[in-house]
């Protein structure tokens, strides 16, 4: 029984290549992050402890209207972190940047930036 063609298939159209394109970045892109995550050794539980232990450094830090430099060392949900505060003044303008790292190997996991305007005192 011979085979009959129906329709004009000839080869792929431009929406499929896209559409193909399309999944193999998003799997693509999957894969690298994975692989770059497995080989940096960070959990992603350190880094939201990490992320909060930030977080709240920024939100303490604003609210007090203290703003100086210092390293302390936090453990939180039983992962040590290295605090490092630091702060630049511009005028009235004061700039405060929370790094916190891993303390063993001074390894960077999140970076919070922030500025505030301090209105002169009288």
């Amino acid at each position: 029984m011979p085979f009959r063609r129906i329709g004009n298939n000839r080869g792929l159209t431009i929406l499929e290549v896209l559409i193909a394109s399309a999944i193999f970045m998003v799997g693509f892109s999957l894969m690298v992050f994975l692989l770059n995550q497995l080989i940096s050794g960070f959990s992603l539980k350190e880094y939201v402890a990490a992320y909060q232990l930030a977080s709240n450094t920024m939100e303490l830090t604003l609210a007090s209207g203290e703003f100086v430099e210092e390293q302390t060392v936090e453990t939180v949900t039983g992962n040590r972190f290295l605090v490092e505060q630091l702060v630049t003044q511009e005028g009235a303008l004061s700039k405060v940047r929370i790094n916190i790292l891993r303390p063993q190997n001074k390894k960077l996991l999140v970076t919070l930036y922030a500025e505030k305007n301090i209105p002169p005192t009288e």
